[in-house]
């Protein structure tokens, strides 16, 4: 057996029970110096291109041939196909491939059917050094080829180091030494401050956890303060693509401040895109995040599936609908969304003209469902009320809504 990038990806987004069949069943057949052809070595290489998001082959299906793979997604965030680039291994170094990185980010996210990546070998890892200062603007970042950021110059300047790349395809010159980080999104603040406590300098009001979190309150997620964030003096900005206005991002830009954007519409966005966002903010993978990970591989593939409507607010009544993290982790628990394939991701809807469907899932975020306001709109099927930061946060709590939501989904006769 022998794999191409594309191939890795493929093998290592399929179920483990026939991951492992294919790996204990197939000959390791060396094809050049090159090859895996150990069996728990490709098995190791496999998870990192789970938690990195990418693949890449050098020289090891052909002698002189190098390639770097993305996976594509169907709307339910399962791995359908690969996209790969390759090219002769003279040419087609680790720096072209870091280059050849930017375009395929851009491509994913203008399709949504590939990846969150960063450039080879590991995640985090900038795609282009940047030794001297580069002015900080006060407008927009311009990418230019290969990722690298320039700005016009001004009056300050701030000393940076690589360029990450972001989720979206953009490149962003990280200072050389992150002391101070603001976060508009709650699930990342709950994901720095578990990695790195007094990192984080500005949180929304909206971010609950850690309970003892000390840092300024900077706003909402859809209407954060950007003077009060730029007083704040950040090395970065950590936000997301679905919880923040582009304005607003926009804004910090023009102040000078750096941003790095996460998109994660499921599981397997979050685990990789996590760890490449900390170490934008130069902080090593987090034992919590492969704990969290470990935590979704143990739990068992449902035996039956379900289908279910998951209000998110009532008055109007709106719920999730296509191409978000709740649908698709509620998917791997076994519970297909009803309004799935709706155009919106959070469309209205009247409950009296649902799909068919066997379960509400009730939400305490961002409506307070209970048990006496939510389950009387749905008479006949039986509601579940979870924890709307298990159902809804990417980070720390990935761990305990594995453990947790499986059994708070199936309500009681």
């Amino acid at each position: 057996m022998h794999c191409t990038a594309g191939g890795k990806i493929l093998l290592a987004h399929l179920p483990e029970p026939r991951r492992a069949e294919l790996l204990t069943a197939s000959g390791m057949e060396r094809l050049t110096e090159r090859t895996v052809t150990l069996a728990g070595a490709l098995e190791a290489e496999l998870a990192e291109v789970r938690s990195a998001g990418y693949a890449v082959a050098v020289e090891e299906y052909e002698t002189g041939l190098n390639a770097v793979a993305a996976p594509v997604r169907d709307r339910s965030g399962s791995v359908v196909a690969a996209l790969s680039v390759s090219g002769p291994a003279y040419r087609f170094d680790e720096d072209r491939r870091a280059d050849l990185t930017v375009p395929l980010l851009r491509g994913r996210a203008r399709s949504r059917g590939g990846w969150a990546g960063t450039p080879p070998e590991t995640p985090g890892t900038p795609i282009r050094p940047v030794s001297d200062p580069v002015p900080v603007a006060r407008s927009s970042a311009v990418t230019g080829p290969g990722g690298v950021v320039t700005r016009p110059a001004v009056a300050r300047r701030r000393r940076v180091g690589p360029v990450f790349v972001d989720d979206l395809g953009t490149g962003v010159a990280v200072p050389d030494a992150v002391g101070r980080v603001v976060s508009v999104v709650p699930s990342l603040t709950e994901a720095v401050a578990a990695t790195a406590p007094g990192l984080l300098v500005g949180v929304t009001d909206w971010c609950t956890h850690p309970g003892d979190l000390d840092a300024a309150r900077i706003g909402g997620t859809k209407n954060p303060d950007v003077d009060a964030i730029v007083a704040l003096r950040p090395d970065l900005v950590v936000a997301n693509q679905e919880e923040n206005r582009a304005p607003d991002l926009d804004a910090l830009r023009a102040a000078g401040v750096p941003v790095y954007v996460t998109d994660i519409r499921t599981l397997d966005d979050a685990f990789g895109s996590l760890a490449r966002m900390l170490a934008a903010c130069r902080l090593d993978r987090p034992a919590w995040l492969d704990e969290a990970e470990a935590a979704w591989v143990a739990v068992p593939v449902p035996s039956r599936r379900r289908r279910a409507v998951i209000p998110i607010w009532r008055r109007p009544w709106m719920a999730v609908g296509s191409d978000t993290f709740t649908g698709a982790l509620l998917a791997r628990l076994g519970v297909d969304n009803v309004l799935g394939d709706d155009p919106e991701r959070y469309p209205r809807f009247d409950p009296a003209t649902l799909p068919p469907h066997d379960l509400a899932v009730l939400p305490d975020e961002p409506y307070l469902f209970t048990a006496d306001d939510g389950p009387e709109a749905f008479p006949g099927v039986p509601s579940a009320l979870v924890s709307g930061r298990l159902l809804t946060w990417y980070g720390p709590s990935l761990t305990e809504a594995a453990h947790t939501l499986p059994q708070a989904l199936t309500p009681p006769p």
